[in-house]
């Protein structure tokens, strides 16, 4: 075969194996019925999380992109049209295999693809509560990067990014100084399912909240969802 032909056909065939693997479509793996995968806008831990995947997504593009940060390989994927990066170890391809011989139960996690996921596919989120009248809500968080946890009596709303959720108060703990008349540091902590925040709120004096767009009382320090968060807090009466 001259060598130019040859050239051609291996060529062909490369781009055709390439077109294969950009067309083909991936699940998740590793990732517990119940719990989900972190959808960000850039590479790492601590870039903003765009979205919520659940164990069962299916119809996952990977654009070919990837890169590694630490002992992490992250992947940008193309999920119900929107771009973002996940470890590539939670990823698999679809088998594409027919779906009759798993049990009922299981039959959504290959089923057909199409272009409008079902809602069986759409990250879950549960509704925060409604902040009973007549309490006072203790408010922290900040505008950049987004995230507010809002300490309601028995629960705390959060909020990161376009995600929100209500989670138990687990466990609260203050120290008061001032003749008591003045919590000087504040602990608090709520988990539900995947969903787990831990906060520290101390009294500075003066910290610039970007959410109220004024001088509060509190500073905040902890971990949300994994990630570290700061920020100011205060307190208002809920109407």
């Amino acid at each position: 075969m001259p060598r130019i032909i040859k050239a051609l056909v291996v060529s062909t065939l490369l781009w055709s194996t390439s077109a294969m693997a950009s067309t083909s479509t991936y699940i998740i793996k590793g990732v517990e019925a119940g719990d989900t995968l972190n959808m960000r806008q850039q590479p790492g831990t601590h870039q903003k999380v765009l979205a919520r995947l659940p164990a069962d997504a299916q119809g996952i593009q990977v654009t070919g992109k990837t890169t590694k940060i630490s002992s992490t390989t992250w992947a940008e994927i193309r999920y119900q049209n929107q771009l973002g990066w996940v470890s590539k170890r939670f990823l698999t391809p679809s088998t594409g295999k027919s779906t009759a011989s798993l049990p009922s139960k299981n039959k959504h996690l290959l089923a057909e693809q199409t272009d409008t996921p079902s809602k069986s596919t759409q990250p879950i989120t549960i509704a925060p509560k409604a902040k009973p009248v007549g309490s006072w809500i203790l408010e922290c968080g900040s505008a950049s990067p987004y995230w507010k946890a809002e300490v309601l009596p028995k629960s705390i709303n959060l909020y990161q990014g376009d995600y929100s959720t209500n989670v138990p108060l687990t466990f609260k703990n203050q120290l008061h100084g001032g003749n008591n008349q003045r919590a000087t540091s504040t602990v608090v902590v709520g988990d539900r399912g995947k969903d787990r925040v831990s906060l520290t709120i101390r009294y500075s004096g003066q910290c610039s909240s970007s959410l109220a767009k004024r001088r509060v009382s509190f500073r905040v320090s902890g971990k949300l969802n994994g990630e570290k968060v700061s920020g100011c807090c205060y307190s208002y009466p809920a109407r």
